[in-house]
């Protein structure tokens, strides 16, 4: 299924030699550490398995996004984990899936009543307002002037109109 049996094989070998190695009186002594050990690590199999299950593939060449986008997968599937032992679960049973819709729904919907209040209208301010007043008296470089070359427009690279 996933690509770590041969290391867990690898390891496992290692650890059994180490731990069967003789003692001072000549017997093998045997100790079940790599089975328990094993035990635990199911768990952590599992949470990847459920986390790989529903993941929003977005592609980034940023190295932190998938370590961002694990924390909300992480934390919703041990939501789920919770729900489903919570008595709620007999109630209304939902997969992993059905739950992750439902929280999003709750988040959606406080978003929705946050933006609902209305905010208060100020006016935009005129050019006027937004250049000094003293730049705007100084009679300095307020003259049209002839550009040397035809600019381009960015979002398509057609030739601009002249100005007349």
């Amino acid at each position: 299924m996933d690509g770590n049996n041969s290391v867990e094989d690898d390891v496992n070998e290692d650890i059994q030699e180490l731990l069967s190695a003789s003692n001072l009186s000549g017997r093998q002594s045997r100790s079940r550490a790599p089975s328990q050990a094993y035990n635990y690590t199911v768990g952590v199999d599992r949470l990847d398995q459920n986390v790989g299950a529903d993941r929003i593939a977005i592609r980034s060449k940023k190295w932190g996004w998938p370590l961002f986008a694990f924390l909300p997968d992480a934390a919703v599937n041990n939501a789920w984990l919770l729900y489903r032992m919570s008595s709620a679960h007999g109630h209304l049973p939902l997969d992993q899936l059905g739950f992750k819709r439902s929280v999003t729904m709750v988040y959606l919907r406080l978003l929705q009543a946050q933006q609902s209040v209305p905010k208060p209208i100020t006016p935009t301010p005129t050019k006027r307002q937004k250049v000094a007043v003293d730049v705007c008296l100084s009679g300095v470089g307020h003259h049209l002037e002839s550009m040397p070359k035809q600019r381009h427009r960015s979002h398509c690279g057609k030739k601009s109109q002249p100005y007349l």
